[in-house]
Formats: C-alpha cells, sequence, structure tokens
C-alpha cells in the first residue's frame, strides 16, 4: 500500500471523499511532473520527506527506476526515528506514463551509455528498443533535477547520494567515473556490466577523489558475468590512484538478481545514511 501510494497524481483541486477513500499515500510524500528541456519530455519525480521536518540540510537521495525503489526510502524513514538512518529525502526519477512495459523499454533507453545494442534476445518486449541515451539522462540529472531539488528543499549538495540496480547500478557507475564531483556517495547493485565492460578500463583512471565514497553488491545467485563484472569494476577501483573510499563488493549469499535488490538497498542505506 505505501509504495503504491507514490503511484496517483499529487492532488492539484479538491478530492471527492469517494476519490480519497480509494486512494492510499504515504504521508507527507509529494511528487511533480519536471519538464526536461534537455531530454525534450516530462518525467514524474516523487519525493519521500524525512518524518520531521528538518532544521539543518539533510542529504538527498536520487534514486533511478523509481517504479521499483522508492520503497527504499519507505523502509529508511522509518528507520530514523530507531536511530537506523540520518533523516535524508528520497527523489525517485520515474515516468509519467506509470506503465510497466513503457518503464522497461524506457529504462533501455535511459540508462545505457552504449548505442546501438539489441537487447531483444534477453527479452523480446525490448526488440527494437534505442540504446545509449544515458549521456543525456544524467546531463538532466545532474544540470536540471539536482538544482531544482536543492531549489525545492532543505538539502546539503554535499551529501547527495546517486542510486541505482541492475541497469540503473550501471548507470550509477557511469556516473561515478564521468562526473564523480555531482555526488559523494555512489550505491551501485548488480550493475549490467556484461553490457558494457570497457567500463572497468574507465574506472582505473577516472580521477574519482578520496572523499568519494562507493558501495557496490551483488547476488551470489546471479548470472556469471554479472558477478564478474562487479568484481572487476570493484578491483578497477580499487587499483583507481585517487583512492575513493570503496567497501569492496558486498555478495547477497544465494540470492538471484530480482531477489537481492531488497538486501541491497537495505545494505547499502545503512552505508549511505549511518548516522553521524
Amino acid at each position: 500500500m505505501l509504495i503504491l501510494a507514490l503511484a496517483g497524481p499529487m492532488a492539484a483541486t479538491a478530492q471527492t471523499a469517494h476519490d480519497v477513500a480509494h486512494r492510499a499515500e504515504l504521508m507527507g510524500s509529494e511528487q511533480f511532473i519536471f519538464h526536461s528541456s534537455i531530454q525534450k519530455r516530462d518525467l514524474l519525480i516523487q519525493v519521500i520527506p524525512p518524518l520531521n521536518k528538518p532544521t539543518v540540510p539533510v542529504p538527498a537521495v536520487y534514486m533511478t527506476d523509481s517504479e521499483q525503489s522508492i520503497w527504499a526510502g519507505v523502509l529508511a524513514a522509518g528507520g530514523v526515528p530507531w536511530g537506523e538512518f540520518q533523516p535524508a529525502y528520497f527523489i525517485g526519477i520515474a515516468y509519467p506514463e506509470l506503465d510497466v512495459l513503457h518503464w522497461n523499454r524506457q529504462r533501455v533507453h535511459d540508462l545505457t551509455h552504449v548505442q546501438g545494442q539489441d537487447l531483444g534476445a534477453f527479452d523480446e518486449r525490448l526488440s527494437g528498443v534505442q540504446t545509449g541515451g544515458g549521456a543525456d539522462y544524467e546531463r538532466f540529472l545532474i544540470e536540471e533535477l539536482k538544482p531544482e531539488i536543492e531549489r525545492r528543499y532543505p538539502v546539503d549538495p554535499k551529501q547527495a547520494v546517486l542510486s541505482g540496480f541492475s541497469l540503473g547500478g550501471l548507470f550509477t557507475a557511469n556516473v561515478l567515473v564521468r562526473h564523480p564531483e555531482a555526488f559523494n556517495t555512489f550505491l551501485i547493485g548488480s550493475p549490467s556490466m556484461p553490457l558494457q565492460m570497457s567500463l572497468v578500463e574507465d574506472a582505473k583512471a577516472a580521477k574519482i577523489g578520496r572523499d568519494v565514497r562507493v558501495f557496490i553488491g551483488v547476488g551470489s545467485a546471479e548470472d556469471d558475468k554479472m558477478v564478474q563484472g562487479a568484481f572487476a569494476l570493484t578491483k578497477a577501483l580499487k587499483a583507481n590512484p585517487t583512492h575513493p573510499e570503496i567497501v569492496g563488493v558486498w555478495v547477497g549469499q544465494g540470492l538471484s538478481h530480482v531477489q537481492f535488490i531488497g538486501e541491497f538497498m537495505t545494505r547499502a542505506l545503512t552505508f549511505a545514511l549511518q548516522p553521524r
């Protein structure tokens, strides 16, 4: 119910009793349509704020694939009163169409940086989708959305977190390598490295810096190439002469790709939002 709460449009007009009775919301959450000049389209931005209004700027966690990841904000919000997480704003990036097939096809374009790949062999529903929109998508995230969130909410730009899983993990790894200055923490879950193994060499040479924190996770029961890719990325970052802070690969024992997402988000948020 809490996850589905964010699927309904933010109220702009008075609602009837019938409408309210059949709609679930997470208390304090909101969403808005954001038009990207770079993307030349609308995106749905879903926001889960801290339970109590912060008196000082707090971290912002930007989450790709909000359709499946925004519930992690619910998890963290629930842990704040118990001291398990520090307060934060959770910013989910979604598509206003709210259609599963559209989400699956659009994310393939948005979260990949290599053009000309055909993922139809992996999933026939993805046949014909053009890959390689990642560079524009990261521009939208860094140049448009991030400044808008920092304008709207009391978030600390120096405590910005980027989180992604699967294709979102690959996208997050690309942003880490290409724009490490944009966020101070990167949460990379089961990155789809087989689609871009060239990123391993890029990670060795990127000027990342000591202040950047990285958490990588993968399930032990995932495809061997996925597991090997996560370890190769970690090894490359550890070999990076600028020495980003990285904790190695956390391996979810016995967990498949789908099973791993819940475990990953719990561990990753604990890493990113440890009470200080």
